[in-house]
């Protein structure tokens, strides 16, 4: 069964509020700044003027299309700098506001959700609000990745050496995590991943022997 799609993005005038913001940060404490130190020339300020008017205008369009996309095969997150595409299958799991994720190269990296990101200084609405979108997120990953790593262990058998060693890395890498983000978890106590890197290793394992 497919987990259904999920959109989390701000209503309307938060995201607004978090672009013109972003603006007025990056675009008008740099001018202001330049503009009360003696001695610049005045090509120096408009050209700084202008240039952080220019990046205050682009960060503030992305803050204000910051989202993130869960598809059955892929989470988008657009960020205020950049945008990723993680493919469901490497996800490891959430850790307050950035997502884990094992790379083709098996190794452990992680994306933030910039628009969940709060200060102490906002509303206590707006960290419920965050906090809320981030549960949904959680459940959504329980369902997305969790909820298949069983089909994925029997399914080791069935997949080309390349693939399985990436699983195999993959299904690793997220073991330690896990055993890492519950600090105190006793070695002998099972991990979701357990079943997966069992199936992995044991196929691995196999196929190294003569035929």
């Amino acid at each position: 069964m497919q987990a259904q799609l999920l959109v989390l993005e701000h209503e309307p005038r938060l995201r607004h509020a978090s672009a013109v913001g972003m603006f007025l940060v990056v675009a008008g404490l740099p001018t202001l700044l330049v503009a009360g130190l003696p001695g610049v020339p005045t090509t120096a300020r408009v050209v700084v003027g202008l240039c952080c008017t220019a990046i205050g205008a682009w960060l503030g369009v992305r803050a204000e299309r910051a989202v993130v996309v869960c598809e059955s095969d892929g989470i988008l997150i657009r960020g205020f700098v950049r945008s990723r595409c993680i493919p469901v299958r490497d996800v490891v799991g959430l850790r307050g506001i950035h997502l884990y994720w094992c790379s083709p190269r098996g190794r452990l990296r992680r994306s933030r959700l910039s628009s969940f990101a709060t200060t102490h200084q906002a509303p206590r609405s707006v960290h419920d609000r965050n906090e809320a979108y981030l549960d949904e997120l959680s459940r959504w990953l329980h369902h997305a990745v969790y909820g298949g790593l069983r089909r994925r262990a029997k399914q080791a058998r069935h997949l080309d050496d390349d693939a399985l060693a990436r699983e195999l890395r993959l299904a690793t890498v997220a073991q330690r995590w896990e055993r890492r983000l519950l600090r105190g978890l006793d070695r002998s106590e099972p991990t979701v991943w357990d079943e997966l890197v069992t199936s992995a290793a044991t196929e691995t394992k196999r196929r190294a022997l003569p035929r």
